[in-house]
């Protein structure tokens, strides 16, 4: 493709882009993303690795929650975040979390199954 050929190219890239007012979605690129925020969001990665999942009606006492959690960053030498952080990247992955007569819940359970 010579000069003009890529001119051209970049243009029509150009138009599409101003057509559409954003960038194409693209499947690789959504998975990339994906990927980067769970390894980025070491909360994530806590809960997938564990095997925690959802639960509508089981709770977790959000203190051990938190200390399994500080141990398994410890061990695996990430960051942990601070319980007020903590609480709400679990609320931003979905888990929902009260106060409890005993102190704050967290509505997760543990599976059988950690990755």
């Amino acid at each position: 493709m010579g000069t003009i050929g890529v001119f051209n190219w970049i243009l029509a890239g150009l138009q599409r882009l101003l057509a559409q007012g954003r960038f194409t979605d693209c499947e690789a690129v959504r998975a990339q993303l994906e990927a980067y925020k769970r390894q980025s969001d070491t909360v994530r990665l806590f809960l997938d690795e564990q095997g925690y999942q959802v639960s509508s009606d089981y709770t977790t006492p959000l203190k051990d929650l938190y200390r399994d959690y500080k141990a398994y960053c410890i061990e695996d030498g990430y960051r942990p975040v601070n319980n007020k952080n903590f609480q709400k990247r679990l609320n931003a992955n979905g888990i929902m979390t009260e106060r409890a007569r005993f102190g704050f819940v967290a509505y997760v359970r543990k599976t059988d199954m950690a990755f």
